[in-house]
């Protein structure tokens, strides 16, 4: 796939909402950059990639504030549940609210 050349600031939102996508399907824990390189089909590199959020911690750390930041409950239910300091933080309505996805995600395993 061609390569095309974007407004950093697009770029960022492009790889931010990519890396969003694919913590809701496998988990803000394991999301590393080369899932963003392959779920955009190489249109990227892991120097891009790096370039925009550095190491695994900060990125993770990035959709972790980027989820809480647009309502995605999905995201912070996983910060929730690692028991990460930031997304104790996020407003109360958010947390019960994210609470309630944590526990379908108990219901659905049988837990």
């Amino acid at each position: 796939m061609a390569k095309t050349r974007m407004a950093p600031a697009d770029r960022k939102e492009q790889l931010l909402a990519v890396a969003i996508t694919i913590a809701e399907r496998v988990g803000y824990n394991k999301l590393n950059r080369l899932m963003i390189v392959k779920e955009l089909d190489g249109e990227v590199t892991d120097g891009l990639v790096n370039r925009y959020f550095g190491q695994r911690h900060s990125l993770r750390q990035a959709v972790l504030y980027a989820g809480i930041e647009r309502g995605n409950l999905t995201i912070l239910a996983q910060g929730l549940a690692l028991g990460d300091a930031y997304a104790r933080t996020a407003p109360a309505k958010m947390r019960k609210e994210a609470a309630a996805v944590v526990q379908s995600w108990a219901e659905a395993l049988g837990a």
